[in-house]
């Protein structure tokens, strides 16, 4: 797929499963603040995708929504209450995330595999952080909120440059 950038009009209220799997060539990409959901695998291996706009009315990014992609760094806006599983796994060039101050759930495997990414906020709302949700990062400090009550296994394995966690 040769598609390069998208605007999406302010009709539209959810990005779909799947609708950009694949546009490896897609490389900026506006959402309205219409849209409320990214669907699961909604931009898996857009590997060219460094830009994206997304406003705070996204409540929900899906599974796998931006596996593959090509950002550096991503800001997770204040709307999104749940990253899903894998969402943002494998993303290689990924060095920093700002998580926004609304998500109470890092899904499973939401970052595994992007072994690149030094920087991450957890914010205080965040009540879950997912089965390898940060496996294989670059991470060197986490600071994990009082609000957080669930560590699953394997969030921060493999972490080799990890070597200050503060609660």
């Amino acid at each position: 797929y040769m598609l390069t950038n998208v605007t999406i009009p302010n009709s539209i209220t959810n990005i779909r499963d799947n609708a950009f799997y694949g546009c490896a060539h897609l490389a900026n990409f506006t959402i309205p603040d219409s849209v409320v959901n990214v669907g699961n695998l909604a931009f898996y291996a857009c590997s060219d995708l460094t830009n994206i706009m997304m406003h705070d009315q996204v409540l929900n990014i899906g599974d796998f929504a931006f596996t593959y992609c090509g950002f550096t760094s991503f800001k997770i806006d204040n709307g999104v209450t749940n990253i899903g599983s894998g969402a943002f796994s494998s993303c290689w060039n990924l060095t920093n995330v700002v998580i926004g101050t609304n998500v109470i759930s890092i899904g499973s495997v939401a970052f595994q595999n992007c072994d690149a990414l030094a920087n991450v906020s957890i914010p205080d709302s965040v009540i879950s952080i997912g089965a390898g949700a940060f496996e294989n990062t670059r991470l060197t400090t986490v600071s994990i909120p009082s609000s957080v009550t669930n560590i699953a296994d394997l969030a921060f394995a493999l972490c080799y440059s990890l070597t200050n966690v503060y609660f």
